[in-house]
């Protein structure tokens, strides 16, 4: 029987959606709606377009937060002053530099920078 009343809701739900989707389509604003996209979907098929491109160039400003593109981090090699050994690495949290950072605690690792590229 449960089967049986889950049928019958489910047409009584498909019926209902049948009817409102004939209320949509009898309705002039969506009539007109509709001719608006389908007529913009020809026009940017004909001309090569895609929604994506037409987006593009109605908000540029919304297309370039989108792509985020990184710039690429500077190469610095550090000179340690006591030991005279050199590290080079783009990011900060090196092995050594850890270990500079842990064994010389009073001093600023970033003063050892030697060059960056």
């Amino acid at each position: 029987m449960k089967l049986l009343s889950s049928y019958a809701e489910s047409k009584k739900a498909l019926e209902e959606l049948k009817a409102q989707i004939a209320r949509l389509e009898s309705d002039p604003k969506f009539a007109k709606e509709k001719a608006f996209v389908e007529a913009l979907d020809k026009l940017l098929k004909d001309h090569g377009k895609t929604q994506a491109d037409l987006q593009a160039y109605l908000f540029p400003e919304t297309t370039k937060r989108t792509s985020k593109i990184r710039k690429p981090r500077a190469v610095k090699t550090y000179k340690n002053p006591h030991t005279k050994e050199t590290v080079t690495t783009a990011g900060g949290n090196h092995k050594k530099l850890n270990e500079w950072r842990a064994k010389y605690p009073k001093e600023d690792i970033s003063t050892w920078v030697v060059s960056t590229k």
